[in-house]
């Protein structure tokens, strides 16, 4: 799989399907996000890669972009799509949202991205080396 598909990969995480099989995870992936988000969506694949997580790969950029625009719909419930990332990524993005959840229980005002934390206007970015947040220089 190239990077530029990839780019159409989303994770998926809560939604309880009873089966692995890929035709009916499709299905009621599908059937999901279309009632939820109101949008005609065409899936490339989907399929299970644990409990209640799966990969979703859209037909094209252009709806995965409209389930991105849209996801605030999700909020309170206990489902959540998110970038298809390498193991390495998502470890990193974990350690992030640790510390911005850490920061956020303190009343702090928080703000994730990609190797990117912001704290009440402070940035900090992942630093490789030193393998943890670092206030960010050029932000």
């Amino acid at each position: 799989m190239t990077e530029r598909e990839k780019g159409r990969n989303k994770v998926m995480m809560g939604l309880a399907i009873e089966t692995g099989e890929q035709k009916q995870v499709i299905e009621k992936v599908t059937t999901f996000l279309e009632e939820k988000f109101k949008v005609d969506i065409k899936l490339k694949s989907a399929y299970k890669i644990a409990e209640k997580v799966y990969v979703v790969e859209f037909e094209n950029r252009e709806e995965k972009i409209n389930v991105v625009e849209s996801k605030k719909n999700l909020k309170g419930s206990s489902i959540y799509i998110n970038d298809d990332l390498a193991k390495t990524e998502r470890t990193i993005q974990n350690k992030i949202k640790e510390e911005a959840t850490k920061e956020g229980n303190k009343g702090k005002m928080v703000r994730m991205g990609y190797n990117k934390l912001t704290v009440d206007g402070r940035n900090f970015e992942w630093n490789e080396e030193e393998v943890r947040l670092k206030k960010a220089e050029n932000f």
